[in-house]
Formats: C-alpha cells, structure tokens, sequence
C-alpha cells in the first residue's frame, strides 16, 4: 500500500536535480535573512555525513518556522521582491538526502 504524503514528497523532492541542491537552499535562506557571515560545515561521522549552515541572519521565531518554513507553499518572503526564495519549496531539498535527522536552531 503506497503512502500519499511519501510520494507527495518524493514528487516534490524530484524537483531538485542534485541531491546537494540542499546545501545551496539553505545559503539562499541565510542571504534572505540578511546574513553578512555564513560558515557551512560538513563532517564524516563514519558513514554519515553532518551538514551544518550557521548564519548571523534575523533568525525567525516558533510560529515563521511552524507557518512559514514547515508548511509547503508557503514562505514569509513571497511578497519581497529583493528576497530569493518565495515559493515555500526550498527547505524540502532536505529530504532529497533521505536524512535520519533535520534541525532547525534559531534565535
């Protein structure tokens, strides 16, 4: 039996032609936050990788993440001309990397 919300998913993870398309979302998002320092870091961990993006960007508070960055389609951006992400699809390019564990730490 096929799971909708895994293949809803996987339809809009197929978007991403490169499975790092990740790594480049994430930047997009800091720069979008008006970040002037950006560190990406990506640590082997035996068979795993660690990719951390830490920024000194606004941050964004409990409810932007739960409306705006969890709910596909949707983003607090989509309004600003001068921002690059506003089509609430970005941060999905996470999953394309199938990953055992997604943060979001902010302040």
């Amino acid at each position: 039996m096929s799971d909708p919300a895994r293949e809803a998913l996987g339809a809009l993870v197929e978007q991403f032609s490169e499975r790092s398309a990740f790594v480049r979302e994430l930047v997009q998002n800091s720069l979008d936050a008006g970040a002037g320092r950006i560190e990406l870091s990506v640590e082997q961990q035996g068979r795993r990788l660690r990719v951390s993006v830490t920024d000194d960007g606004e941050g964004m508070g409990r409810q932007t993440i739960e409306r705006d960055l969890l709910t596909l389609f949707r983003s607090s951006k989509e309004d600003d001309q001068t921002k690059i992400g506003k089509f609430g699809v970005g941060f999905v390019s996470l999953f394309a990397v199938d990953p055992e564990l997604v943060v979001v730490d902010t302040s």
